[in-house]
């Protein structure tokens, strides 16, 4: 009887997450090959871990594909993706902040502040009002917003006695 080629799929850990008010199990399904010992993630499942009544469950090829359809299988209003650099110079630009795009940045010191994200446009929108009114507003009004390595950099450079220096935000 000849062998069947299977992928012999393995359950990952699973791994019991809150999205907004729901619980929910994240489920890694791997698999290998001909049997083989390499796995590989096959499939993420986020499924509902309080039962309604109905099953609410999404698969992807990814964490985020696979929540985005467990989100879609509630019924719940698909979230677009947002434009942060367009959002960022906007958002500066309605502080009043003159911005300029540089090509390169190469001062004789390079300084890294620290990074940041957000989850929503009102958060990326605050943290620019806080560092525009700490860091741009008082010194000119001029503020570099850029991209390297796939991030939105943003920040200033100051002159002190010819020796220059900026603070950056990501």
């Amino acid at each position: 009887m000849p062998r069947s080629r299977s992928l012999n799929p393995r359950i990952g850990d699973i791994i019991l997450y809150s999205i907004g008010d729901r619980l929910v199990y994240i489920i890694p399904v791997y698999t290998s090959p001909a049997g083989g010992v390499i796995a590989q993630l096959g499939v993420v499942a986020t499924v509902g871990a309080e039962f309604t009544g109905r099953y609410y469950i999404g698969l992807g090829q990814t964490l985020q594909e696979s929540v985005e359809n467990f989100l879609k299988s509630l019924g719940a209003p698909t979230v677009g993706k947002i434009d942060v650099y367009n959002l960022t110079v906007q958002s500066l630009g309605e502080l009043g902040v003159k911005i300029v795009h540089p090509v390169e940045i190469n001062p004789h010191l390079a300084f890294e502040e620290g990074k940041v994200s957000f989850t929503t446009p009102s958060d990326l929108k605050n943290f620019l009002k806080t560092f525009a009114e700490e860091w741009v507003l008082p010194h000119g009004g001029r503020a570099l917003v850029w991209t390297e390595d796939d991030e939105i950099r943003v920040g200033v450079i100051f002159n002190n006695q010819g020796v220059p220096y900026h603070d950056f935000e990501r």
